[in-house]
């Protein structure tokens, strides 16, 4: 699992964010390579600076029309902020490749908002023939944690046992949400102290960890995690 803080710490992220800044006080476009702006975007997102995370991706979109990554950010916004799934579904056919795996999340996750939970398991399932060896893998880990996100941990267990990568901190930490939404709290507890081991400042995960020791009544370790 890549660890935000590091990106964020980088002398390149920061360099990154020094030149966006720079631009959007002088009213200026300069180039800056479309990863960046995401980290950019998804750093302001993370930090509540909601309204600068959609400049961020619009800013994006400037300089890579079409852009899947962005477009999937700005419509989840207006998913999840104002509830306009018509604007959402806009942004999702502004997508120029729509084989890229944003693109399916996003139109699973429409799907979903529209309560077709089915129709978006289904539509998930098509894609699985049609796209290469790698990014099938990718769907494998991806897939059950958009299940997750929308409490559907029955779909994201479908999902995940298909996954062959059982190692993988993104296989545990899914594999932990399943079982904390599955009320199994003393298997969540151990898989995320686990997890925290190698990850020592996810925030995501002492969350998840803090959840299951609330559920378990252990209060003190749930106030500390927190």
């Amino acid at each position: 699992m890549s660890n935000k803080n590091d990106i964020y710490n980088s002398n390149k992220f920061k360099e990154a964010l020094s030149r966006y800044k720079s631009a959007q006080d002088q009213h200026q476009t300069v180039f800056i390579d479309l990863d960046d702006i995401i980290d950019i975007a998804e750093y302001y997102n993370e930090s509540g600076a909601y309204d600068d995370a959609v400049k961020a991706n619009e800013y994006a979109l400037t300089l890579y029309p079409g852009a899947a990554a962005p477009l999937a950010m700005l419509a989840r916004a207006a998913m999840f902020g104002s509830n306009d799934i018509k604007k959402a579904k806009a942004y999702a056919d502004m997508i120029d490749d729509k084989d890229d795996l944003e693109y399916i999340y996003l139109k699973a996750e429409i799907m979903i908002m529209e309560e077709n939970v089915d129709g978006a398991d289904a539509y998930l399932e098509s894609k699985m023939n049609v796209l290469d060896d790698e990014s099938v893998d990718d769907m494998l880990l991806d897939v059950p944690f958009i299940f997750l996100d929308y409490k559907y941990p029955e779909l994201a267990q479908k999902w995940l046992t298909r996954c062959n990568e059982t190692d993988a901190p993104e296989y545990k930490a899914a594999e932990g949400e399943i079982a904390l939404l599955f009320e199994d709290y003393e298997k969540s507890e151990t898989i995320f102290k686990k997890l925290l081991e190698d990850d020592p400042f996810s925030s995501n995960l002492w969350n998840k960890l803090a959840m299951a020791q609330f559920s378990l009544n252990h209060m003190s370790d749930a106030i500390e995690s927190c």
